[in-house]
């Protein structure tokens, strides 16, 4: 079986289509590879495709974007960087301390690096849902042994007793809505786990949420959530429970106070 190598780690050609091989054999070697590198390759490929974060994306191409084989990178990268390995570790340590959790759905769960550290450090009862609409055969074939993981386009009817969502919302139009998507999907007394990056890092997180470092938490709490903890050694994933029902009023003035917040900060800055 012919083999490529991306980033020191090896995998069958075959699982790979021609533009993803011709694209993922100039990333060999993770010595000459950082988070950096990868953020200004994200980049490049965000702007060949004359992607605006700034407009909607109805009329661009942000589908090609995201099956785009960078994502694969990102994916072997994640899989083999300390600190995201770190980040995934501890979102597997707190699951599997918890009796409760039987039903997992990862949304936007790429390749499955996550649903595999869950799977390979938890009990065998676990029922794992990769919620990923733009799978790639790397997924499939990594997950391939994993009787209790099952990659799907959507989260359907099913309700699970722990979302997780990491490093998805700040690539969407609407994370709030697509929030309160998650939460409906949760049963009472369940558990979602939101990581996210609302900063300018990378041009696929989008301005428009930028709004949500800081308000985030405060605006959930008016969604049926309580802030249960952050994660010690990467706080900047937040566990909530579901423990009540959505306030609309206060959750839609939550949001507005919040972009006004921002605008006012922003202003300050311009000014000073």
């Amino acid at each position: 079986m012919k083999m490529i190598q991306i980033l020191d780690k090896s995998f069958p050609e075959e699982i790979f289509d021609d533009v993803q091989l011709k694209y993922l054999k100039n990333f060999k070697f993770l010595s000459d590879f950082n988070i950096s590198l990868l953020w200004k390759e994200m980049d490049h490929v965000w702007d060949d495709l004359k992607i605006n974060n700034k407009l909607g994306f109805k009329y661009q191409s942000i589908g090609l974007f995201y099956s785009h084989p960078v994502w694969i990178l990102n994916g072997v990268f994640s899989s083999v960087d300390r600190l995201s390995v770190q980040n995934r570790t501890e979102i597997s340590n707190f699951i599997n301390k918890n009796n409760k959790i039987k039903k997992i759905a990862d949304f936007g769960g790429g390749f499955g690096q996550l649903a595999s550290i869950i799977s390979s450090n938890g009990l065998n009862d676990l029922e794992i849902d990769i919620i990923e609409p733009y799978p790639s055969k790397i997924a499939h074939h990594l997950l391939e042994s994993f009787s209790n993981i099952e990659i799907k386009p959507i989260l359907g009817s099913r309700l699970y007793d722990c979302i997780i969502a990491q490093d998805v919302l700040e690539h969407v139009e609407n994370p709030l809505k697509v929030a309160q998507g998650l939460i409906k999907h949760l049963n009472n007394g369940g558990y979602i786990i939101f990581a996210n990056c609302f900063y300018p890092y990378i041009k696929c997180h989008l301005p428009a949420n930028f709004h949500l470092a800081k308000t985030f938490a405060w605006i959930m709490s008016s969604a049926g959530l309580t802030l249960h903890h952050n994660i010690e050694k990467a706080p900047y994933i937040q566990v909530f429970v579901k423990n009540s029902r959505i306030n609309k009023p206060a959750f839609i003035c939550k949001f507005l106070l919040s972009i006004i917040y921002y605008k006012i900060v922003l202003l300050k800055r311009s000014i000073i």
